[in-house]
């Protein structure tokens, strides 16, 4: 089970960290499927995915069997129950995914800094740093390798990147989410993969089969993410495009000169250091280039330095020891063989 979480927007608004972000994912209309939360039964959600069957109408029907119930809907009620918009006539927006050829993975090259590997999800510039994990936990949720960028969230990354670029110019950045539901549903059907979206379909289960026992029982949390505020990276981005970092300085330029503005007390950011480590946090950070560490860490003192010197002879002196009884053996191995020797 592919696993899910969901965001809490109101929360995100509240750091301006997240403000570009947001801006983008609104302007994509994504802020309905971020939010939808149920906690699921993983028992109901394979036996759906077991017994799915779609429809070939322009609704899209959906049979499927849940504990002992036969249940019908379509891709419009789902729809309706999950809050985003459906036109069986229509596209109700851009659609990710495409049929008969290969996705395109040069379109990410803009979102990368220099030393950035197109496809990877590392080295990619601050705001599609934040971007990703948002699709990850909602729309594109991974259960294998999750270094790599496949399929329509190749698409889906390159669109948000146009939409940011092109900023309030954008001529309609929404895209068709359930067209995005749909596709990867019957994908991971037909393919056999891991199953998906178990909140959403939990949320279609409830509502056309309330009597099912399994509903209430053994329910895995739907919980909301965490989302960490990351450094940029630390190479230059390509030519012709910003830089995460310039990204970066320029955000906390605006929240120094809107501080300022407002008379409050200025509150001292992290230093961008790079790329997260594992166990990444909020806390603050101080800078690690080579001035200010010279400033903090004091020279070694002569007793220091030979005891690092005798040190560094004493295991010197071991490896010799090692190798010198390592060719002995040897040597007495090669005289101890056997010798071809004739008989008298």
């Amino acid at each position: 089970m592919c696993p899910m979480q969901w965001l809490d927007i109101e929360k995100l608004r509240a750091h301006r960290y997240f403000e570009d972000a947001l801006w983008v994912t609104e302007k994509m209309r994504l802020h309905t499927i971020f939010q939808a939360k149920e906690d699921y039964n993983i028992e109901l959600v394979q036996q759906f995915y077991a017994t799915m069957v779609f429809g070939d109408t322009t609704d899209i029907p959906l049979e499927w069997i849940s504990g002992t119930t036969r249940c019908r809907s379509s891709m419009a009620q789902f729809a309706h129950i999950l809050g985003v918009p459906f036109n069986p006539n229509a596209h109700s927006g851009l659609k990710m995914h495409v049929h008969g050829q290969a996705y395109d993975k040069k379109r990410l090259a803009p979102i990368y800094s220099q030393n950035g590997v197109v496809g990877q999800t590392t080295n990619i510039k601050l705001i599609y740093s934040i971007l990703l994990p948002m699709f990850r936990h909602t729309l594109t949720p991974k259960a294998g390798n999750k270094d790599k960028m496949r399929g329509a969230e190749i698409n889906l990354m390159a669109h948000a990147h146009s939409v940011y670029t092109h900023g309030p110019d954008h001529p309609g950045g929404a895209i068709d989410v359930m067209d995005f539901i749909y596709q990867d549903m019957y994908k991971f059907i037909t393919d056999k993969k891991c199953p998906l979206f178990a909140p959403y379909v939990m949320k279609l289960i409830v509502a056309q089969a309330p009597a099912t026992p399994l509903l209430y029982t053994d329910l895995v949390p739907h919980l909301p993410t965490k989302l960490q505020r990351k450094g940029a990276p630390t190479s230059k981005a390509p030519r012709g495009y910003p830089s995460a970092q310039d990204i970066f300085e320029d955000d906390e330029m605006d929240a120094d000169a809107s501080d300022s503005a407002d008379g409050s007390e200025e509150v001292p950011e992290a230093v961008a250091c790079g790329p997260r480590m594992k166990h990444a946090s909020n806390a603050f950070r101080f800078d690690t280039s080579k001035e200010e560490v010279r400033k903090k860490v004091k020279k070694a003192s002569w007793w220091k330095k030979l005891l690092l010197c005798q040190n560094i002879d004493i295991h010197h002196g071991q490896y010799c020891a090692y190798k010198a009884n390592r060719n002995v053996m040897k040597e007495l191995k090669r005289i101890n063989q056997p010798m071809d020797v004739d008989p008298p």
